[in-house]
């Protein structure tokens, strides 16, 4: 039985939802994940969800400045910090503690 469920499509292009290149992270009741829309101009974002209910916590606007890009990596945790490439050409660093 589903606790929650989210709409996205594992690396086939759409305009319809999101779409997750890569696997998703879960620390501390939250899962971590990045997104794409394969759409030149659109955003794409991080997210961080609580891992009960899939309830969104938090999410971060990566700048696409009208090119193609999105995430395309998997989040990495260490230290209480979270990484993720961003294909804007950016590596962010969020302390996890912040998502609490």
């Amino acid at each position: 039985m589903w606790i929650w469920i989210l709409r996205i499509l594992f690396g086939r292009k759409t305009t319809e939802a999101t779409v997750l290149i890569h696997t998703p992270v879960i620390y501390q009741g939250k899962v971590f994940y990045g997104t794409t829309t394969y759409e030149v101009g659109s955003p794409d974002y991080i997210y961080a969800r609580d891992e009960e209910k899939g309830n969104l916590v938090w999410s971060y606007k990566i700048n696409t400045d009208g090119n193609l890009q999105g995430i395309f990596s998997q989040p990495e945790i260490s230290g209480r910090r979270l990484y993720i490439a961003a294909d804007d050409g950016f590596l962010p660093c969020f302390l996890v503690s912040y998502f609490n």
